[in-house]
């Protein structure tokens, strides 16, 4: 009644295994095979079962009836009469109250090993005769049937509750209670380890993206803070300065205007004494000059007097009665007389303006000397005045300037403050979804319970305790997606033929399940004949990271850029910007934390805009033709831009400030642009038929790769690099 079997040999010792425990319920009959190696065990309870023990080992090995009623008695006897009793086989007849039953025994071998029990079988492809069994031993084993020896042991980590072998025997999966998958190559390497729901991991991935985004953000945004406390001292001192400098400049000019002032007075003074003292002695020259003139006419008329006087002397000598001559001749003495007497008048008259020319020259000269002494003074008065005048106007300049950069980093430093504050809500708020979606994670993180392979066998498929199915590359484990419905957890999953497969629950329910449906549209924004909506082309979509929004920009050529976001909850547009751009947009891409979008343009500019408010918040200039690309890295701290001119452009986000420029490597239009995952790395597509790996953050080139015909539009890259993806212009 304490539901054992105790095995005795003759002698009253304990035989074989001794004791048979854990029946179902009170033994009431027991009996031995025909070779004595199993024993039979009758039960009583609420279900009477009979159960096939193995004696030496005492291990359950099969059960044979469920009788309707009280079991009356058990017998054993022998398939045929005439056989030896070790090679006997038997019939087990059970005898109860609702009949007789008859059993042959299908039990061929015991196998054992595992340290717990076996929860799971899987036959081997093309190899019958070997099998794996999953155990809560933490391990699967492979088993040679015929021998029942162990032939490899691969080790899960935890109570294994299902396996599954691919169809092409090429790759074991092992389900666990430690909330595992694992995918193992049959020579026991473990190529994956499948864990949680998919889309919860992906949820939690992106919100620790953005709050790594948030915190690159919030550093950046108190590093500028620092910036501008640090650099208002600075500007404060250099425009104290400034000013210090300009008083005493106005100071010297003040000086240098009484200087110049008195300078020109008295070289004006001089100049107007030099000017009177050379009229003057000019006067007193002429003067002196004139009387000269009056002695020279008066002596040159004496001179002619007296000739004439002595040839008329001599023609009167010659002549002496001639009277007329005579007369001629006292008439002659006469002018003489008078001419010698106004020469000696005029000799007389020349000393006075003689001396009054040498007293007004000497004047003169004293005059000019004075003039000569005042035009160093004034020369140098004046190059002192221009050149403190100069001083005077480059320091009021660069006061200028000091003063507006003062106010700039005094209103710096508020605006520092509020982004900081704003970053810091943000980066809580990032913080919050990352501890949600963490807590979200850790939920799904639960026991798994089946796990199956596809029949052509590229996918695998698993099931447990949370409420969704998942779908993994069977190649490389690589979570695909998750099946979402139930509302308990899954107790099983089976793939129904190709593309289909069947999921049982504890919410009471199967389901069945298309694992690739077909895309649908769902909606379709603006048309050919709504210029209201979307104004011309489409030119770049873009989704936010949860997909919530869709960016749309274009624009009509040369007229404008227009940018408009959806929002695809409610399909309202939560922004519309027509005058984004003065041309169209070529490219449009959100931030990583979804608040800010970055667009590049036909007008050489790439752009930055605050979604929530629409403003724009930088104006990037470089580029001397189209911005054709533009994407954000990771943090969102650097944004790169591809343009028709031939180069990449590496920006800081938050300043606007460029940081390199990768040129004199493209031999054409750079059409996309693209960062790599969370790395610094980044692809492009150029004109040039080229697709290249460049590091953004030193401008390095890392690969390219060639093949591409014809002119390629866009490039795509997975984060592991392992495919890239290139549209060109032929369509491919």
């Amino acid at each position: 009644e304490n539901s054992q079997v105790r095995l005795w040999n003759n002698s009253g010792g304990g035989a074989g295994a001794q004791q048979i425990n854990g029946l179902p319920g009170p033994a009431s009959r027991v009996t031995f095979t025909a070779d004595n190696s199993k024993v039979i065990v009758a039960t009583q309870g609420e279900q009477s079962v009979s159960r096939q023990y193995d004696v030496q080992s005492g291990q359950f090995l099969q059960q044979f009836s469920r009788a309707a009623g009280p079991i009356v008695d058990v017998f054993v006897v022998p398939l045929r009469a005439d056989t030896p009793p070790t090679e006997q086989k038997s019939t087990i007849i059970v005898a109860s109250g609702s009949g007789i039953s008859f059993w042959e025994p299908t039990f061929l071998r015991v196998i054992s090993g595992h340290g717990g029990s076996v929860n799971a079988l899987a036959a081997i492809p093309e190899n019958p005769r070997q099998v794996f069994a999953g155990s809560s031993d933490t391990t699967i084993r492979r088993w040679n049937l015929e021998s029942g020896q162990a032939m490899q042991q691969f080790n899960h980590g935890g109570p294994v509750t299902s396996i599954a072998v691919r169809p092409d025997g090429q790759r074991l999966a092992s389900a666990s209670e430690n909330h595992t998958a694992k995918l193992f190559n049959l020579n026991g390497q473990q190529i994956a380890e499948l864990r949680g729901d998919v889309r919860r991991r992906i949820a939690q991935t992106r919100a620790q993206q953005q709050l790594n985004a948030m915190n690159a953000r919030l550093n950046s945004a108190r590093q500028l803070l620092q910036q501008a406390e640090q650099d208002l001292p600075t500007r404060e001192n250099v425009e104290k300065t400034l000013a210090d400098n300009l008083a005493k400049a106005n100071e010297e000019v003040k000086k240098n205007e009484a200087a110049f002032v008195k300078a020109q007075q008295e070289k004006l003074a001089a100049e107007k004494t030099a000017l009177e003292a050379t009229t003057n002695a000019k006067l007193a020259l002429a003067e002196k000059e004139s009387a000269e003139l009056a002695a020279r006419e008066a002596n040159a008329a004496m001179q002619l007097a007296q000739t004439t006087m002595q040839r008329l002397q001599q023609a009167s000598n010659n002549a002496p009665a001639n009277e007329e001559l005579k007369t001629l001749v006292a008439q002659a003495m006469e002018e003489l007389t008078r001419c010698q007497q106004v020469s000696q008048t005029a000799a007389a008259a020349i000393q006075a303006p003689t001396q009054k020319a040498q007293e007004m020259a000497t004047l003169a000269n004293t005059a000019a000397e004075s003039v000569t002494g005042t035009q160093k003074p004034y020369s140098d008065a004046l190059t002192a005045l221009k050149t403190s005048l100069a001083n005077q106007n480059l320091l009021a300049q660069q006061h200028v300037l000091a003063a507006q950069e003062l106010k700039v980093a005094q209103e710096l430093i508020p605006t520092r403050k509020e982004t900081v504050s704003q970053a810091e809500k943000l980066q809580m708020q990032a913080q919050e979804v990352v501890n949600a979606a963490n807590t979200a994670a850790q939920e799904a993180d639960l026991p798994l319970r089946s796990i199956t392979f596809s029949p052509d066998g590229t996918t695998l498929l698993t099931a447990g305790d949370f409420t969704s199915a998942h779908l993994w590359d069977a190649e490389t484990g690589a979570a695909l997606t998750a099946f979402a419905a139930h509302t308990a957890p899954l107790r099983g999953v089976t793939f129904a033929g190709d593309g289909m497969f069947v999921s049982i629950s504890d919410d009471k329910s199967a389901r069945l399940w298309e694992v690739s449906p077909g895309w649908t549209l769902e909606k379709t924004i603006g048309s050919v004949d709504d210029a209201q909506t979307i104004s011309h082309r489409v030119t770049s979509v873009d989704f936010n990271t949860d997909a919530s929004k869709l960016l749309l920009a274009g624009g009509v050529p040369s007229r404008n850029g227009e940018m408009q976001v959806y929002d695809l909850v409610t399909g309202k547009v939560v922004l519309s910007l027509p005058q984004a751009h003065d041309d169209v947009i070529y490219s449009a891409k959100f931030s990583p934390d979804g608040r800010r979008i970055a667009t590049g343009g036909a007008d050489k500019y790439l752009r930055t805009f605050d979604l929530e408010s629409g403003q724009q918040l930088h104006r990037f200039e470089g580029h001397t033709n189209y911005v054709l690309g533009v994407d954000w890295k990771g943090d969102g701290q650097v944004i790169v831009s591809a343009g028709a001119d031939h180069t990449v452009k590496v920006w800081e986000a938050e300043t606007a400030d460029q940081q390199r420029t990768i040129e004199n490597q493209f031999a054409s239009h750079v059409t996309s642009i693209q960062y790599i995952g969370e790395t610094d790395s980044i692809i492009t597509s150029c004109g040039d038929k080229l697709v290249r790996f460049y590091n953004a953050s030193n401008g390095g080139l890392e690969r390219n790769l060639g093949d591409i015909q014809v002119w390629p539009n866009c490039v795509a890259c997975t984060p592991d690099r392992s495919i890239v993806a290139a549209g060109d212009a032929s369509g491919t």
